[in-house]
């Protein structure tokens, strides 16, 4: 089944970035998988970079982990599947010319 951890646009405006400049993780289309298990990670530092960007990290131990954007002309933007390794990634949501709702966005997990 798969986890799902939710940040409003409140909470990514007070966080602070950490040190480590992670590396970018990818979009791509939604994977209809199920997944075995949840995965086992930390997410920090998500900020508003402007109305309709959203930037962070995460460091991902086990399984794997993508984002998905919400915003307000109703679309979704999905991050594409990131994996276990040693050096945090570096995760955004983008909705272009539009903002990002309030729900902001959510971590999706898969073992």
């Amino acid at each position: 089944m798969n986890s799902k951890i939710f940040a409003s646009t409140a909470v990514l405006a007070l966080a602070a970035l950490g040190g480590t400049t992670p590396a970018l993780a990818g979009s791509s289309e939604p994977d209809t998988t199920p997944p075995a298990a949840a995965a086992n990670y930390n997410c920090y530092g998500f900020h508003l970079v402007s109305p309709s960007r959203w930037e962070g990290g995460c460091s991902v131990a086990s399984g794997q982990i993508r984002t998905i954007t919400y915003c307000s002309d109703g679309s979704n933007r999905v991050g594409g599947w990131i994996g276990a390794r040693q050096d945090p990634w570096f995760v955004y949501g983008d909705c272009g010319a539009y903002l990002v709702q309030n729900s902001g966005f959510i971590v999706e997990t898969r073992g």
